[in-house]
């Protein structure tokens, strides 16, 4: 029911006030103590639930409480002797008609034929998102997701710094692994020329031409690739269709993208740079394993011929002991006589 302000600023009773959502667990709330913005703040840190206290007339207030998620299988079950009180119900249990004001239900409707029959009022077919707001027959409007082609771009910008990162660290590392640094230079200059490239040539008219850095990229002095997400904003809503033949281009011209990939995946096929210098990689390592099993085969060789030399001395020596043993006997017995 509603009450005046200074009714909903004091104390609503040693009461309890029972609330479920669908068929979850019942909670209850104490009401002893509290005055109906404390019931409401200690209902909405509850789960699937949330309260206010809402002016609904002239020195008229209402404790209103709402599922948090639409759906029948979401709705409010009130009870307890504070929801009669409240006015949610007569006797505790039996619903207050005049006090309820919106049965939970499910969105119900047809898209494309197929028919939904779903608690939220969000359907998601075929890439799309549809979202009823109101009875009646619906319209679809379809923008472009230009979060999403900033998100690639930047993406895109990040894997191209690691990669400047990592070739740079190899080329002037003394301690690097890597036999053949040359040859990842050599293929990071061939990127760096696709991507200083214009593109975007039609029908032989240069006018057209559109490079990256009219479109927001910047380049810093360590080769780091950066972003004027303004700039690049602008060229997506002024001139999406030269950004998308930046990137994509034609059979006759194509775009950055393209070649990118095209180098790529040549790299990557049959005697391509990487393919080569993988397979040169894999080759060294078996060489180097080759290499240590033939001097470790050589080492043991040495250690067993080292080991019966110094057998062959041991016997040498017992035998100049056994003389040296013999030659002082005989000088002692030649000094007594």
């Amino acid at each position: 029911d509603a009450v005046t302000e200074a009714v909903k600023d004091t104390d609503l009773g040693a009461e309890t006030l029972t609330i479920q959502v669908g068929t979850g667990t019942a909670v209850d709330f104490d009401t002893t103590g509290k005055t109906y913005q404390e019931l409401a703040d200690e209902i909405s840190f509850a789960t699937g639930m949330s309260a206010s206290v809402e002016e609904v007339g002239t020195d008229s207030y209402r404790l209103v409480i709402k599922s948090t998620d639409s759906g029948t299988d979401n709705a409010l079950t009130i009870t307890g002797t504070a929801s009669q009180t409240l006015g949610y119900t007569t006797d505790g249990t039996t619903e207050n008609a005049t006090n309820h004001t919106l049965d939970a239900q499910n969105m119900q409707g047809t898209i494309d034929n197929v028919a939904y029959d779903v608690a939220s009022n969000t359907v998601t077919t075929q890439g799309l998102t549809v979202t009823a707001v109101e009875l009646g027959d619906s319209s679809v409007s379809i923008q472009r997701d230009t979060g999403a082609i900033t998100t690639l771009v930047q993406d895109f910008m990040t894997t191209y710094n690691e990669l400047v990162d990592l070739i740079d660290e190899e080329a002037y590392s003394a301690d690097s692994p890597l036999a053949d640094v040359g040859s990842l230079k050599s293929m990071l200059s061939s990127i760096k020329d696709m991507l200083f490239e214009d593109y975007n040539t039609v029908d032989g008219d240069t006018s057209t031409d559109m490079n990256v850095f009219a479109i927001g990229f910047e380049l810093d002095t360590d080769g780091h690739l950066s972003m004027d997400t303004t700039l690049f904003a602008e060229a997506i809503t002024d001139n999406f269709e030269g950004l998308k033949s930046l990137f994509l281009g034609v059979a006759e011209d194509k775009g950055l993208g393209t070649v990118l990939k095209e180098y790529i995946d040549d790299l990557n096929g049959f005697e391509g740079l990487i393919s080569v210098y993988d397979d040169n990689m894999t080759q060294r390592k078996l060489d180097l394993e080759e290499d240590k099993e033939d001097a470790i085969a050589d080492l043991d060789e040495k250690y067993s011929l080292m080991a019966m030399q110094f057998a062959s001395y041991g016997t040498i020596i017992a035998q100049m002991e056994a003389s040296f043993g013999g030659l002082k006997m005989m000088i002692q017995q030649s000094t007594s006589g």
